[in-house]
């Protein structure tokens, strides 16, 4: 697919998701995302500056990923309970952290809201 989404332009939407929806977040969320093809990135919802390029031991949530797994993410097909060959996205951390970042970017309506907020495991 030649009009896939790179990390840049998919953590520049997110960045711009989270600016618009600051007041849902009610307590700080960190995230640190490592783009196998694309390198690091932070999301801190607290920020002035709320995406950086650069990796966060202290994030509260981690995620291992790939831009072909972001791009289809925000085009709507991945699907976490049924991954691709080519995608990769695994994540451990705070759940609470995660589902409030989900949520909060529930609130559009968009493929991604959707796609982030990933059906839950099985506990």
């Amino acid at each position: 697919m030649a009009d896939r989404m790179t990390a840049e332009e998919f953590f520049l939407l997110v960045g711009a998701l989270v600016e618009g929806r600051r007041a849902a977040f009610r307590h700080r969320c960190t995230v640190a995302f490592a783009v196998v093809d694309a390198g690091p990135f932070y999301l801190d919802t607290s920020a002035k500056e709320i995406v950086e390029r650069r990796w966060a031991d202290d994030a509260q949530v981690s995620v291992l990923t790939n831009e072909r797994t972001l791009s289809d993410l925000i085009a709507g097909l991945f699907d976490p309970a049924s991954p691709r060959p080519e995608h990769l996205f695994v994540w451990g951390g705070d759940r609470g952290t995660w589902e409030t970042f989900s949520r909060a970017l529930m609130g559009g309506g968009s493929a991604i809201d959707a796609r982030l907020a990933l059906k839950k495991e099985a506990r």
